[in-house]
């Protein structure tokens, strides 16, 4: 099936990101059905062209809906997994239709970012991640193919290689909370809006590249744990924003504030890129 005919999409789990995204197919005028898992799933299901799971990340619940789905969707429907790192492998596995299984991971929130990574499992079809790429394309994503099924995908790995960085100097007493983002926001994470790493040391030097990396590679955080730090954090229950505090604290009004700005922000951003695309 072509992208272009794609009418039906059912999107499993209600939640933050399943809203979202149903949102995006209702957007180009797709009958889509957006249910939670403990509803009418069959009847979800029933003449579906693609089904999309957002329930939360959970190797075993995923792999009993691929099986329920794998049943009640018609034989020719694609099956993709929102997951932000699981094995599509493992999930398509529960399945009898490998080949029309695949991850298509939106970023949050998924009505402003534009990157999807559509990932294809060890028995992925060629034409079953094209269909995906091209249906990203149809609601307006930059999608990017990702050939290998690896944990983390491709965003979160880089995501969270800064992420343990920033808590290594955090817990060294290096900089305050503050001082990092502001390292980050005022810093690189310009560039990369525009232009990503690669690009970057390509403009900067791959010789400099080289050269740095040399003497600053082994003196990069390297543990395979989660940083103390943040062991602490969320044993003391500071889980962030959801709780009131993290690493910041939040009021109501100024996490609504907060929010706003971020949504705000991120939609200039995203006119800015498009006119210099």
């Amino acid at each position: 099936m072509k992208a272009s005919k794609l009418s039906r999409v059912t999107v499993v789990g209600a939640g933050t990101m399943g809203a979202g995204i149903a949102g995006e197919f209702a957007r180009i005028g797709c009958d889509v059905r957006l249910i939670d898992k403990g509803d009418d799933l069959a009847a979800a299901c029933q003449g579906t062209q693609l089904l999309i799971e957002a329930v939360f990340e959970d190797m075993a619940l995923k792999r009993e809906l691929f099986r329920q789905f794998d049943k009640l969707c018609p034989k020719t429907a694609v099956l993709a997994s929102n997951t932000s790192g699981l094995s599509i492998t493992r999930i398509a596995a529960a399945t009898k239709r490998p080949k029309l299984v695949a991850g298509i991971h939106f970023w949050n929130p998924p009505q402003i970012i534009p990157l999807v990574e559509v990932t294809k499992g060890r028995k992925t079809s060629d034409s079953t991640a094209k269909f995906l790429m091209d249906v990203c394309k149809r609601i307006g994503k930059r999608p990017i193919l990702v050939r290998h099924d690896i944990p983390g995908i491709v965003g979160n790995r880089l995501q969270f290689a800064v992420m343990r960085e920033a808590l290594h100097l955090l817990s060294r007493g290096i900089a305050s909370a503050e001082d990092i983002d502001t390292a980050m926001t005022a810093g690189p994470g310009l560039r990369y809006a525009l232009l990503g790493p690669l690009r970057i040391a390509d403009l900067g030097g791959l010789d400099v590249f080289r050269n740095i990396s040399r003497y600053l590679f082994k003196d990069l955080a390297s543990d395979a744990k989660p940083v103390q730090v943040l062991e602490e954090l969320v044993n003391q229950g500071r889980l962030g924003a959801k709780s009131g505090k993290g690493f910041y604290r939040y009021s109501p009004k100024e996490l609504k504030a907060i929010i706003a700005r971020r949504n705000r922000v991120l939609l200039k951003f995203q006119e800015i890129l498009k006119g210099e695309q």
